[in-house]
């Protein structure tokens, strides 16, 4: 197989040529020159078209020398605007191949077909060609970092709202208990927790108020096998997997630095948190969050 490699695509040629003998011109009839066709049918590329970047297409030709005279096919070319990206010389009545195009370039082009015969007559089909930036699967997410928790009494707060990126004191949170989506504490055998509203231990702490709340959201959580280095490449748009509704609970606990875990809020938002930091000193911690907007 033989690969051609351009700065605006990629081809490879997949198929052989197919070559037939002539016979002798006849210079009293008017020369009707070479023909060219661009295959059709299933798997083939023939007409005008939109692709994403790094698609790659499929293209068949067929070309035939005059059917009036019998000067050879002696060339068949692709341009790609005015960059050549296939120039095979021939020697044979009739021609035949498929290539494999990979467009890697976003733009405008024109892709065109051309054949050669002897004596300089051509045949040629052009094709319009946009290359579209692929579409990034998944869906828009934003990310927060160092979002920090303090213990009850602390001025940073323990209760976190994700969509607007705020921590919430026990005052402020009563208050807005209905954007609450989880709360930070380091407890004893729920050490270093991150819990919903409605958890069964969170309301145990009396400090916490939540017997006062008439709304407690039901965030759910789920520990991931996601690597730190992972969740930091994680771009504007993400494609979560299916929460595990199974194993998911109201809480994740136990947590170490490095540490990520999703988690679904009762909006049915999907998103992750992962440990930065616990500190020893002091009921606090510290997390980065990605969460769908």
């Amino acid at each position: 197989m033989k690969k051609y490699k351009f700065f605006a695509l990629a081809m490879l040629l997949f198929a052989g040529l197919a070559f037939t003998g002539c016979s002798d011109d006849d210079d009293d009839i008017v020369d009707l020159g070479p023909s060219l066709t661009l295959k059709t049918g299933e798997g083939y590329t023939s007409a005008d078209f939109e692709v994403e970047e790094g698609t790659t297409l499929k293209f068949g030709v067929t070309a035939e020398k005059s059917v009036t005279h019998d000067n050879y096919l002696a060339k068949f070319q692709i341009l790609y605007n005015e960059l050549t990206i296939v120039d095979t010389a021939l020697n044979t009545a009739t021609f035949n191949a498929d290539y494999m195009i990979e467009f890697l370039g976003v733009g405008t082009f024109k892709m065109t077909f051309i054949v050669t015969a002897q004596g300089g007559m051509t045949d040629e089909v052009e094709l319009d060609v946009i290359v579209k930036e692929p579409v990034v699967p998944g869906v828009e997410v934003k990310k927060s970092l160092n979002v920090e928790f303090g213990s009850y009494n602390d001025p940073i707060g323990s209760f976190y709202n994700s969509v607007d990126d705020t921590v919430y004191t026990v005052p402020e949170a009563f208050q807005e208990q209905a954007k609450v989506d989880f709360l930070f504490f380091k407890g004893v055998d729920n050490l270093n927790t991150i819990a919903a509203p409605d958890d069964e231990d969170a309301n145990t702490i009396g400090d916490f108020q939540l017997n006062t709340w008439t709304t407690k959201n039901p965030t759910r959580f789920v520990m991931t096998a996601m690597t730190a280095e992972e969740f930091d490449a994680i771009g504007e748009m993400h494609e979560f997997p299916e929460f595990d509704e199974e194993n998911a609970a109201s809480k994740a606990n136990l947590l170490e630095v490095g540490n990520v875990v999703m988690f679904r809020t009762a909006g049915q938002k999907l998103g992750y948190f992962k440990v930065v930091d616990i500190y020893t000193k002091g009921d606090k911690m510290k997390i980065d969050v990605i969460v769908e907007k």
